[in-house]
């Protein structure tokens, strides 16, 4: 099964791709832990590129891919904002309170901490990020 959606790179148009990423995983038969964690991760991704990737008042368009096999679900999310490796970004530390916590990088960590897989690259002018969880056997 696949699915793509493109949306202006506006934040009053994530909740269309957090609209579309769950109605595709419910549509999938994917269970809630899964789904949960598709729309967790692609909501922290999509509203970082929007917030910090864009220089300029310009469009611009995000794009993206879910694809189901039968070992895993896919996200792939394709934006032409500036060039970022969410996978070079350090891990954040365990801390001992909310006052310690220092912004930036939480929301990365939270992806990374929910998807069994996640890859970049940049393919001309557009970061790629792929997402993937991991199917159980009886799914």
């Amino acid at each position: 099964m696949k699915s793509m959606i493109e949306f202006a790179g506006r934040l009053d148009q994530v909740s269309a791709g957090m609209r579309w990423i769950r109605a595709v995983a419910h549509s999938a038969g994917l269970p809630a832990k899964q789904v949960n964690a598709l729309d967790l991760a692609l909501e922290e991704i999509v509203t970082n590129i929007i917030k910090y990737g864009y220089d300029d008042e310009a469009e611009h368009m995000i794009q993206i891919d879910f694809e189901l096999s039968s070992t895993h679900a896919q996200l792939r999310v394709m934006d032409d904002a500036k060039p970022f490796n969410p996978l070079q970004v350090e891990k954040a530390q365990t801390l001992s309170s909310l006052e310690d916590v220092k912004i930036g990088g939480l929301g990365i960590l939270l992806v990374r901490e929910v998807m069994d897989v996640v890859e970049y690259s940049r393919d001309g002018d557009r970061n790629v990020l792929v997402m993937k969880t991991l199917r159980e056997p009886d799914e």
